[in-house]
């Protein structure tokens, strides 16, 4: 997880972006600070669901975040193996389990060096950096995905 995850996610709001995440769960302290955020920015804005699967450590998770997601229905359960798509730690699943051949976020993606891709998809072209100054080039502003639009 990127160290400047939770200011990347304030400032993204402050300039009203809607943002959903997942997460495994296991940063209590970050979680506790979003729930502050949804607070603030009580318009649906920030969303957030934790993943609980057999493709997730449990092990890792807390039990207070677990806690809380079931309490507020933000539970992600990726078991039905048809709906994973091939993209981060699913590529090293193999071939057995049925992933899709599809973008995972159809919607700008930060990753977390703080590079901006167009879509989720990992040939997806790097379009700025939240670090410095960036916008979206004019041939992609019509464009949800790379690959699937």
């Amino acid at each position: 997880l990127n160290p400047d995850f939770i200011p990347m996610v304030e400032w993204a709001l402050e300039y009203g972006a809607n943002i959903w995440f997942v997460t495994n769960g296991s940063r209590v302290n970050k979680i506790k600070r979003i729930i502050e955020l949804q607070e603030i920015y009580n318009g649906g804005q920030l969303t957030f669901e934790v993943s609980e699967d057999p493709f997730h450590d449990w092990k890792i998770q807390n039990r207070w975040v677990m806690h809380y997601a079931h309490n507020h229905k933000l539970v992600r359960n990726t078991s039905d193996t048809g709906s994973l798509v091939k993209a981060g730690r699913a590529n090293e699943l193999g071939d057995s389990y049925n992933l899709r051949e599809e973008c995972n976020c159809s919607d700008i993606n930060v990753l977390p060096n703080g590079d901006v891709r167009l879509c989720g998809c990992l040939n997806a072209p790097i379009i700025g950096n939240v670090h410095s100054s960036w916008d979206t080039p004019e041939e992609y502003h019509d464009i949800r995905c790379i690959n699937y639009d």
